[in-house]
């Protein structure tokens, strides 16, 4: 049992840390993949604590922006300027709607907005808006310029993202090229957007290991598995990711979401 749990601990690991950043939903893909499969689940506690090893890989590879926003913020503090719209604060108030969303809805998302009809139908629709922006995209502006207004609409699309297959990167990417921000730009955006809601995952799943006193291997031993495993494959797609975007499209990405939709409703058909 050991072994078996671990086995699908490190699939769940490098699973979640792909599709974590992909605009293809890392949520859809934790529940389709042991629903295809016929694995039990792990519990929430795991799905949870697997956020831990992505939010320490964006907080490491974006380290660096992390540390420029905040002394933007701070010098914008201590020197106003009328007009400016420091990138942090932006961020800031562009997170607040999905996390009170997410704190209202969840008990309905759970129990309603979490079934194969429902994932396959979002990732297809969704899929065809990723599709549509991506090829209207003019990219014609940088993240310098992203206003306060702006960031709070990309915040209230991300609210969407709580219910599986919407995907968070790919509804904010989505309509961050609809603005006119280069794909690289927007995925970035997108990424520094999800940071502080991954953060407060990292922090229920720790007050929720706290609580259930796990202390024998055959539980720890997956998680640890799970974790380290999430952030190595989610390190290494931000990374790669950025050099894909600077020559290609996001179209794999759509081709992949309407595929994946397609096979979802002929396995429900049979």
């Amino acid at each position: 049992m050991l072994v078996n749990d671990s086995l699908q601990a490190f699939v769940l690991g490098i699973l979640q840390g792909l599709t974590e950043f992909l605009p293809i939903s890392s949520s859809a893909h934790l529940i389709l993949l042991p629903w295809f499969l016929g694995w039990e689940p792990m519990g929430l506690i795991f799905d949870v604590v697997l956020h831990g090893g992505t939010t320490l890989a964006v907080l490491i590879y974006f380290h660096k922006d992390w540390k420029k926003l905040i002394q933007q913020l701070i010098k914008q503090w201590m020197k106003p300027s009328r007009g400016a719209s420091p990138l942090l604060g932006t961020l800031i108030v562009a997170t607040l709607p999905a996390a009170l969303v997410g704190w209202g809805a969840q008990g309905l998302i759970e129990g309603f907005l979490r079934g194969p009809l429902v994932i396959g139908t979002t990732l297809g629709a969704f899929g065809l808006l990723l599709g549509w922006s991506d090829s209207n995209a003019r990219q014609t502006r940088s993240l310098s310029g992203i206003t306060m207004r702006e960031g709070l609409l990309i915040g209230l699309v991300q609210a969407l993202a709580l219910v599986p297959g919407v995907s968070r990167a790919g509804v904010t990417i989505s309509v961050a090229l609809m603005l006119g921000f280069s794909r690289a730009d927007s995925a970035r955006f997108s990424f520094l957007l999800g940071t502080p809601l991954m953060l407060g995952a990292t922090f229920n799943s720790l007050y929720l290991l706290g609580k259930s006193q796990i202390n024998d291997l055959s539980t720890v031993l997956p998680l640890l598995v799970g974790v380290v495993f999430s952030f190595v494959s989610a390190f290494l797609c931000i990374r790669y990711l950025f050099q894909f975007l600077q020559t290609h499209t996001y179209r794999p990405f759509v081709i992949y979401r309407l595929l994946l939709a397609a096979c979802i409703f002929v396995w429900l058909l049979l």
